[in-house]
């Protein structure tokens, strides 16, 4: 989409709205990742490899909204911090490295 960015992100399909943000986000269902006009969305994976899917606007001051649960998701930003600020960021990249591929293969591009 116009002035989207698109970081690491693996999908059969990407549909980004104008102003979009997607990060590391591994999505493999037919209808792929899909955001709107100013939608911020980007993925936190654990050590388990587990992912959820954060959500924000563009117009949003993370810093405000620190402990607000925003529309979309289950918990606050400050939640997210306080769940990883101890998580080993190596295994969590491995683990991120490893789901990607999966996607990215299964798709038969």
């Amino acid at each position: 989409g116009d002035d989207a960015i698109v970081v690491n992100c693996a999908a059969k399909k990407i549909v980004a709205g104008k102003g979009a943000v997607l990060y590391n986000l591994v999505i493999e269902s037919e209808e792929g990742i899909v955001a709107e006009d100013g939608d911020v969305i980007v993925s936190v994976t654990d050590v388990d490899g587990k992912s959820m899917l954060l959500r924000s606007k563009i117009d949003v001051c993370g810093g405000q909204a620190w402990k607000k649960v925003l529309d979309g998701n289950t918990v606050s930003f400050e939640d997210v911090h306080k769940q990883n600020r101890d998580a080993d960021i190596t295994v969590i990249e491995q683990k991120r490295k490893e789901l990607y591929k999966k996607a990215s293969d299964s798709f038969n591009l």
